[in-house]
């Protein structure tokens, strides 16, 4: 391992949540996938959506289309596509979709504090687009009921 490596390597083992501790360790070969899936899990909530600081921005409990977008990617990246989060996050998915086929934050976040750049009505397209992303590389296809609505919704910008 590489000097700048190690050095990463000690400062996210020191100040890291246990979420970036496992996928560190796990990137270097050093961890397990299973460790990734358990960190992560602990910020998914019953509805199957994800907040509670996962997007370092907003700790609220609510579940943020964000936290949804930055786990999907996780779930992605870290091979996770065969396990429960991910059927408990595509379900989540499929249940908060609008009617336009878009996602957005829901009301309920304004309850907390959330940056400017959070909350409904707020990069609707982006949120919509990135959930899209992530969940075509993630094998859900793109004439699915689930993302035809969102590239119609996409289209329209």
């Amino acid at each position: 391992m590489d000097r700048v490596t190690e050095k990463a390597k000690a400062y996210i083992m020191e100040n890291g949540t246990e979420l970036q501790k496992a996928c560190c360790a796990y990137l270097l070969e050093e961890g397990r996938k299973n460790a990734v899936e358990r960190a992560l899990a602990a910020y998914q909530n019953t509805d199957g959506g994800f907040a509670h600081g996962l997007d370092e921005e907003y700790a609220g409990p609510v579940s943020s289309q964000f936290a949804v977008i930055s786990a999907l990617g996780l779930i992605y990246r870290f091979g996770l596509g065969e396990s429960e989060l991910y059927a408990k996050t595509l379900a989540f998915c499929k249940r908060t979709q609008r009617p336009d086929g878009s996602w957005d934050d829901p009301e309920e976040m304004r309850q907390f504090p959330v940056p400017d750049h959070m909350g409904s009505g707020i990069y609707v397209e982006y949120k919509t687009g990135m959930t899209a992303k992530w969940l075509m590389q993630l094998g859900v296809s793109a004439e699915s009921e689930l993302l035809e609505p969102a590239i119609r919704f996409l289209s329209k910008r």
